[in-house]
């Protein structure tokens, strides 16, 4: 669970910094603004046709502003809950390291196993991040 809250709060955070990235409202106001996804999500929020749809997550788009504003304060809300999310994972991989004489380290199947491969897997994955653009690469 607490990798879901992870990965909840960085998905907010990414879409936050990419909404308020400089230079993106400038590009959505030059195309016409928000004004057509908010308008075709409000009617789509308003005939409740989200409720029917895999894409209910569009309806979020119908106040961009409001939805800027919401993930602003899920991400400084969840600041603390996120750090001590990071140390209990911190703290269950140096429990879960392999030992010599543990052999239920190392079985496929067993619920050690398990965690531990749960624990790996949120090494190696890296979310998206907005930083800044150099050419210089």
């Amino acid at each position: 669970e607490a990798r879901a809250f992870l990965y909840g709060l960085r998905a907010c955070r990414f879409v936050s910094e990419l909404l308020q990235w400089p230079g993106i409202a400038e590009h959505i106001a030059s195309v016409g603004g928000w004004e057509p996804i908010e308008s075709v999500t409000s009617i789509f929020n308003e005939l409740q046709l989200h409720k029917c749809v895999d894409n209910a997550h569009y309806v979020l788009l119908r106040n961009v502003d409001e939805l800027k504003e919401t993930l602003k304060k899920v991400v400084e809300r969840c600041e603390e809950s996120e750090d001590a999310c990071e140390a209990s994972i911190r703290k269950l991989r140096k429990k879960f390291l392999p030992r010599k004489r543990e052999t239920s380290f190392c079985f496929k199947g067993t619920p050690v196993y398990a965690v531990r491969m749960s624990l790996q897997c949120e090494l190696e994955e890296h979310f998206p991040a907005v930083v800044e653009y150099s050419a210089e690469i």
